[in-house]
């Protein structure tokens, strides 16, 4: 009981200290001077009785030690708060009480009493903490006196009762009320600043990745080649495509920073903690060099002043991203003065279980080097959040680490960040498990490596070993799509360079189609480019999972691992989003680009959207319309999406209810809490990803009957009415005004023609996983060649398949074939012949 009081009580004093930092520093300044000067008066100037120099110096240094708490030594730190109580008690209630008695209750001393108990009020916002120390502290003033004055019992305490109670309740009440009154303003104005200087510190910290992404787009403006008539080639070397795609790759790296400091930023608001369920064994030296060769350097000149040197690398458990992005702190921090210091570099140091970032820069002084890793604490640059060394303290402490900082001003700033590492028994221990992991997942299957070089192929297989794969090489892409299309494969390895048929083209073929069935195939890329170079490339072709070369077998066993888990998660959400069409969506948002966005991504799959710029026009919309389901993002005008989701839910006029699902980038749990009450179902964090929106919809969806229309299909004019339900002749259209309906439609005929034929096995064996997988294929190309009704007839078997698990209709496969070849002889008879 006496214990947790006492815990209760030293969190109180040390958020009151927090709190009240500068008006603890300014108040134990101003106690001093008044100690010193009233001690010189009263004592030599006009002598006061029972005035005590030893009394008075005790108070002085007191007030002093407060005022110059910031030159402490870091240990001492923690007990400050208890040293700005008990100079509180002693410099007021202790001290005013104790001169109380030894001048017999005089009337100076008794105004200085009473006007004690207003000021420690004042200073103390915590009214308990304030109390407490006026309690404690008369009650050892009258115990010092009773002690050291004679006649102490003579003295005329009876004015205590007559006078002084009366006069210490109404101060005290005073100070409570005058306290009350002025915290409301104060506290106001507070907030009002903090949040002035927060947008503006965040405008600050946005303009450095802004900028940066302006410099990247006119770079790419620059290498893209000049304008030329309708009709005419342009013709792009391949070292100005890939300039192209290295300066697409720095402003992606500039937007990720700009999401990241937001991000950082609202977490330290909300302090809320870091997620370690996801960090894994990294190689101190790999994630290093990653970081900075990744980082957006201004110039080749500054790129050319960091140096990295590695004495020793180690391996430590953390999360790879969150550790660049520490690095990318420090360096950002360290370049930010080489313009006022030309001859200052940059030194990384991987040595045992630490990484060291040095630079010759400015330094910093003591009392800034103090506060360094504080939250909102910044010195020496304009406009600064304060947060980026906070960011990197947290993250070291999550990853079981910590950071510290030497520095001498005009000389050099050093932090030393250091790590747990891992030890020999628990990296074999962690590899053993994640290899087990994998050999459950990959046992039996069958993997093709690709690559030109036999000694890599060899060196890939036998890393391969324990997963038991069966394992299939092949010498270039062209060998490697042969393959596909003659044997089932599972995933692939394939290198990036290759003659004949490089990786990028190999993977966008796979990716496009041209191999039935395998569109959504696991394919991990091996690449001696940057890392986000090649990614930028590799999203073009929709590959995720890459390793740089060379690479541990953990790296290429775990990357096979997450190509698998993605290809499973798109696949999910193909199905998702395939069960979604003929829903109604209506999108509620204030921006314009956002909502054009989702739109985009929704009509692709046929989902009816309706659209809204704040609740109050969502909420006449849906008294009019129905609509599935309301993506609404929660910070609007007029009326927000918490209070759309409120007045939905009891509006009499809406029937049946739409599932409400809030598209925001605020994530801490205040407000999920908040959004959960108004009747908000599920959450999409901005920027939506695809998969995650169809996801999302789809679990909520996928048992409640549509409501609204369908879309209609395109109607346009000209054509015959068999035509026009065998074909989508608005894409044909499309297809013939880009020049490609010629190339195109021949081999789409194919293709499809060979999906029915490879479909005729899973059906007679009834299985399903197979048969899924084609009619997903098929679903694509019937589509992309404008087969309006087997694109419609294929997706509805599919969505049967994979929404209800259960098998069409019987000759539901011989229907498709008779249905595919009256589309043949349309588009032979309507496009081929004429082209």
């Amino acid at each position: 009981m006496v214990l947790d009081l006492f815990r209760r009580f030293d969190a109180a004093l040390r958020d009151c200290a927090n709190a009240s930092a500068r008006t603890m520093l300014v108040a134990s300044s101003v106690g001093a001077a008044i100690f010193i000067f009233y001690g010189v008066l009263w004592l030599y100037v006009t002598p006061v009785e029972h005035e005590s120099l030893a009394l008075r110096s005790v108070a002085v240094l007191l007030c002093l030690s407060v005022s110059f708490s910031a030159y402490w030594p870091r240990r001492l730190k923690p007990v400050l708060p208890w040293v700005w109580f008990a100079a509180v008690l002693y410099a007021l209630p202790f001290y005013a009480t104790y001169q109380l008695l030894g001048s017999d209750y005089s009337v100076l001393r008794s105004m200085l009493v009473v006007s004690m108990a207003f000021f420690v009020i004042v200073i103390f916002p915590h009214y308990v903490l304030a109390l407490v120390n006026i309690a404690l502290g008369v009650a050892l003033g009258v115990l010092a006196g009773y002690l050291t004055i004679p006649n102490f019992t003579s003295l005329h305490h009876e004015i205590v009762k007559s006078v002084h109670l009366q006069a210490m309740v109404y101060s005290v009440t005073a100070g409570l009320l005058f306290t009350r009154s002025n915290l409301k303003g104060i506290l106001a104005r507070q907030r009002i600043d903090t949040l002035k200087d927060l947008a503006g510190s965040i405008a600050h910290e946005l303009r450095n990745p802004l900028g940066q992404l302006r410099h990247q787009l006119e770079r790419i403006n620059r290498n893209l080649p000049r304008p030329v008539l309708d009709g005419q080639d342009v013709i792009m070397t391949a070292q100005e495509l890939d300039t192209v795609y290295k300066e697409l790759a720095q402003g992606r790296a500039a937007i990720e920073r700009g999401l990241q400091m937001i991000a950082m930023t609202l977490d330290e608001i909300h302090a809320k903690p870091l997620d370690t369920s996801d960090l894994r064994y990294l190689s101190a030296e790999s994630a290093t060099r990653k970081a900075v060769e990744e980082f957006a350097y201004e110039s080749a000149s500054d790129r050319a002043r960091v140096t990295l040197r590695v004495e020793q690398d180690f391996v430590f458990r953390g999360d790879e991203t969150r550790y660049i992005f520490v690095l990318f702190n420090l360096l950002k921090n360290a370049i930010h003065y080489f313009k006022d210091f030309p001859q200052s570099r940059v030194t990384i140091v991987v040595g045992p279980d630490s990484v060291v970032v040095e630079d010759t820069g400015p330094g910093m002084k003591p009392e800034v080097l103090a506060r360094v890793f504080e939250s909102f604490h910044t010195a020496g640059k304009t406009g600064g959040t304060g947060l980026g060394l906070s960011f990197c303290k947290r993250t070291m402490v999550a990853f079981g680490g910590d950071i510290a900082c030497t520095s001498q001003a005009m000389r050099f700033t050093r932090f030393t960040l250091r790590f747990a590492s891992a030890s020999a028994a628990q990296l074999e221990g962690h590899r053993a498990q994640r290899l087990e992991q994998a050999r459950a997942l990959f046992a039996g299957k069958r993997l093709m490596v690709v690559d030109d070089s036999p000694v890599l192929r060899l060196s890939t297989r036998g890393m391969l070993e324990p997963l038991a794969l069966q394992v299939v090489e092949a010498e270039d892409g062209e060998q490697a799509l042969a393959l596909l299309a003659r044997e089932r494969f599972d995933a692939m390895v394939l290198d990036l360079s290759m003659p004949v048929l490089d990786g990028y083209a190999t993977a966008e073929r796979i990716r496009a189609g041209q191999v039935p069935g395998l569109a959504r195939l696991p394919i991990v890329v091996y690449t001696a480019e940057a890392a986000h170079i090649a990614r930028a490339k590799l999203d073009r072709v929709g590959v995720e999972a890459l390793v740089g070369k060379p690479c541990s077998q953990l790296e290429l066993v775990e990357s096979l691992c997450r190509a698998w888990e993605h290809a499973q998660r798109s696949a999910e959400a193909d199905a998702a989003a395939v069960s979604l069409a003929g829903r109604t969506v209506l999108l509620v948002d204030d921006e314009d680009f956002n909502r054009r966005y989702l739109r985009a991504l929704l009509e692709a799959r046929r989902i009816r959207v309706l659209e809204a710029t704040d609740g109050a026009a969502a909420l006449k919309l849906l008294e009019r319309e129905a609509a599935d389901a309301v993506i609404t993002d929660i910070h609007m005008p007029v009326l927000d999406g918490i209070r759309l989701a409120r007045a939905v839910r009891e509006s009499s006029r809406i029937d049946p209810k739409p599932v409400l699902i809030a598209l925001s980038g605020r994530d801490d749990e205040l407000a999920i809490a908040k959004a959960r009450a108004a009747g908000i179902s599920d959450f999409i964090a901005k920027p939506a990803e695809p998969d995650q929106l169809f996801a999302t919809l789809a679990k909520h969806l996928v048992s409640l009957p549509p409501q609204g229309p369908a879309p209609a299909a395109p109607e346009p004019a000209g054509k015959d009415t068999a035509q026009e339900d065998l074909l989508n002749l608005e894409h044909l259209e499309t297809l013939r005004s880009v020049g490609i309906l010629g190339k195109a439609l021949p081999m789409a005929l194919q293709s499809t023609r060979s999906l029915l034929d490879q479909l005729q096995a899973p059906v007679a064996s009834r299985d399903a996983v197979l048969a899924k997988e084609l009619l997903h294929s098929l679903v694509g190309v019937s589509g992309n060649m404008g087969a309006h009704s087997l694109h419609q007839q294929t997706r509805a078997m599919y969505a049967q398949l994979v929404q209800d698990g259960q098998w069409p209709a019987e000759d539901w496969h011989e229907a498709l074939v008779q249905l595919h070849a009256r589309t043949a002889r349309a588009l032979r008879e309507g496009y081929l012949e004429a082209a």
